[in-house]
């Protein structure tokens, strides 16, 4: 495989994907009482046998292996620059998400020029139809190797796993990667809007309106509100819109944070419903936040 040749893995710092080199196969599924065919499939972890779902003889199998080589050499060829890898493993091997997250063209967006931004791209690929395969856009942050909330939208790259499509189409791929840093460019100005709304003594309120928006629960609001009282980065002291969005940041996808550990799937919807609503709001929205 191109993607462990040497030449490639000088673009990796850190690269943990070992986990998500796993091979799955369709096997026929059989009436128990008759052991006839019943006309479906079983897709199976070859090396633990673990069942990850069903399918019909027209479903197509994408390794992430596969998907994974293609997109190394589409970054390769699109001279990405170096970058940190980690896979992530949901449902026993169900769907995988690999991140890629970019570390020479870092931005600075906070108060400090130390607050520094990158691009993050989630490959995504499934064994139980649940994803297509494609790619989710967002940042991480340089202080932290948080998974910041930055994007609206996922990058597809296939309508649907079926046998005529198959076929890694690394065209696709190629524009969905460009078309990641379009959109990285817009998040960062987003951000750089959310350093200027001043949130001193608005806190709690703002808290308040997310949980009876109904944007989050008031469990995890609370959970959130003890990060925002004592930051854990310097950085993150002043009190801004900005920092208010880390410390959601840091309780939903930190590489430290259980709940992220528990939950990574439904981690990255609260991402897009909390970023959703803070981009929203401005000094005037604020000014109107009772105390």
């Amino acid at each position: 495989k191109q993607m462990f040749d040497s030449s490639m893995q000088r673009q990796f710092m850190k690269d943990n994907i070992s986990s998500a080199l796993y091979t799955v196969d369709m096997v026929p599924l059989t009436f128990e009482d008759t052991q006839n065919d019943c006309g479906l499939f079983g897709l199976r972890r070859e090396d633990n046998n673990d069942f990850l779902g069903s399918c019909s003889d027209r479903y197509g199998i994408t390794q992430n292996a596969d998907f994974i080589q293609a997109i190394d050499e589409c970054l390769t060829t699109l001279n990405f620059g170096q970058f940190n890898r980690n896979a992530i493993i949901a449902g026993g091997g169900k769907r995988c998400f690999i991140e890629y997250d970019f570390i020479d063209d870092l931005v600075s967006v906070g108060a400090s020029t130390k607050d520094k931004l990158g691009l993050r791209i989630t490959a995504l690929n499934s064994f139980d139809k649940t994803l297509l395969r494609g790619f989710r856009v967002g940042l991480w942050r340089e202080i932290c190797t948080n998974g910041m909330i930055g994007f609206d939208v996922d990058l597809t790259i296939e309508d649907r796993h079926t046998k005529n499509n198959t076929t890694i189409d690394k065209a696709a791929i190629t524009r969905a990667l460009l078309e990641s840093k379009a959109h990285f460019t817009n998040a960062i100005s987003s951000y750089q809007e959310m350093v200027k709304v001043d949130l001193t003594g608005k806190g709690k309120a703002l808290f308040k309106y997310m949980v009876d928006s109904k944007v989050v629960r008031k469990r995890m609001a609370d959970s959130v509100e003890e990060i925002w009282d004592a930051p854990t980065f310097d950085l993150d002291s002043d009190r801004n819109l900005y920092n208010f969005l880390n410390a959601w940041t840091q309780f939903l996808d930190s590489p430290h944070s259980d709940y992220r550990e528990k939950y990574y799937d439904s981690v990255q919807d609260w991402k897009v419903k909390v970023f959703t609503c803070l981009k929203l709001v401005d000094d005037g929205f604020v000014n109107k936040l009772n105390n």
